[in-house]
């Protein structure tokens, strides 16, 4: 990122940031500088070279600030079975569900549950979550 914004509204200092440039950098002793919504500059300490103008500062020191994780696998057919077994062990669940989409799972029930628009049902929870 090139100039220095003077104005910002917050100014995260002293993080440890993973970022997502091209060459993947991971910054030590680095500031977040951001207007509004937006980040306007990343980089290290010693490379601000102009002065913030600062409505909050945050101190990150021993903290670590990396991008959101996003959630890029799904068994969005699954969410048909929601709320047909609740509060048991994972192995207990899917010996249960197992048997149900055995009985009844079919290529349109996939449909059905995929979230091909956000009203399917497996849409819903993404959505909500900004994906």
């Amino acid at each position: 990122m090139e100039e220095l914004p003077n104005r910002v509204d917050y100014l995260l200092r002293g993080a440890t940031i993973i970022t997502m440039n091209p060459a993947r950098e991971i910054l030590e002793n680095a500031l977040i500088a951001i207007k509004g919504s937006e980040i306007v500059w990343i980089g290290e300490a010693k490379d601000a070279q102009l002065q913030f103008e600062v409505k909050h500062s945050l101190d990150c020191a021993g903290k670590l600030i990396m991008p959101g994780l996003i959630n890029v696998h799904g068994h969005w057919a699954m969410t048909l079975f929601r709320g047909m077994v609740d509060d048991i062990t994972l192995e207990g669940w899917l010996a249960k569900v197992w048997k149900a989409e055995a009985a009844y799972m079919s290529e349109e029930n996939v449909i059905a549950g995929a979230p091909r628009w956000q009203c399917a049902p497996g849409g819903f929870q993404p959505g909500r979550a900004g994906l």
